[in-house]
């Protein structure tokens, strides 16, 4: 969209409108804003379209082979993006794959663990970044290259764990880690949260909340934020934003 001084991007949800941007869309910018409002640790914002213009910075990784590095990536904050292309870039889809380019790439990085570099059991925010970024340009033969980004100077990661826990209990607690898999039955269940949400218009911010997760007997606590935003005096709504807490504490 154009505006004055240069262009805007717009998440359009499921019931947004082309015709009323500003009262059924979320700005692009606006992940900055929410980001700097949540009290998570670590935020990861997958967004499959393409867009070139958000404020943030590349990213800048502690090298893995640094001393106690996953205490470090862990404690320290992190506001990690990855869009599925740049700018006049468009999401490429086929049938056979099921998904888009960028959403194939992501589950598949996960589930057959190949975003897993340095095979320690642990996949970053960055490798999962960086295994995107590869794999789609292959895949689009150069026609669309995810972008990624941080919206802060700190040197935090998102961890997902390849490991299975050794725990004989059915139920893990927010500190304690789950598998790929059921990382991904997570993610999944958010996104389908997101699509069948609504926003109560009377409220501009709704604490953190949770729901239960029974992904193969196990309960996973999902934070969700709800925000009602007025930006220059014109009033909008924002969907359902979800954290998934994954092993942010080894």
């Amino acid at each position: 969209m154009g505006i004055k001084g240069g262009h805007e991007g717009f998440l359009i949800p499921s019931d947004g409108s082309l015709e009323d941007l500003y009262l059924t869309a979320i700005p692009m910018d606006e992940l900055k804003r929410i980001s700097d409002w949540s009290k998570a640790k670590h935020m990861l914002f997958l967004v499959d379209a393409c867009y070139g213009g958000l404020a943030a910075m590349n990213t800048r990784s502690i090298n893995v082979n640094s001393p106690n590095y996953l205490d470090k990536i862990t404690k320290d904050i992190s506001r990690q993006i990855i869009t599925a292309g740049g700018k006049e870039e468009t999401v490429i889809e086929k049938d056979d794959w099921e998904h888009s380019a960028f959403t194939r790439s992501l589950l598949f990085g996960l589930r057959e663990k190949r975003a897993d570099y340095n095979e320690d059991g642990f996949i970053t925010g960055a490798e999962i970044g960086m295994y995107v970024q590869e794999n789609v340009t292959i895949e689009t033969e150069n026609h669309q290259t995810p972008q990624i980004r941080k919206f802060t100077t700190d040197e935090g990661e998102i961890i997902f764990t390849t490991k299975k826990s050794s725990g004989k209990s059915n139920s893990r607690s927010m500190n304690e880690s789950l598998s790929v898999e059921e990382q991904l039955n997570a993610l999944l269940l958010m996104l389908d949260q997101q699509n069948q949400s609504s926003i109560n218009e009377n409220q501009r911010v709704i604490k953190p909340g949770s729901i239960g997760l029974n992904a193969k007997n196990i309960e996973q606590e999902i934070l969700i934020e709800e925000i009602f935003l007025r930006p220059k005096g014109l009033a909008y709504k924002a969907k359902r934003k979800i954290q998934i807490g994954m092993s942010d504490s080894l």
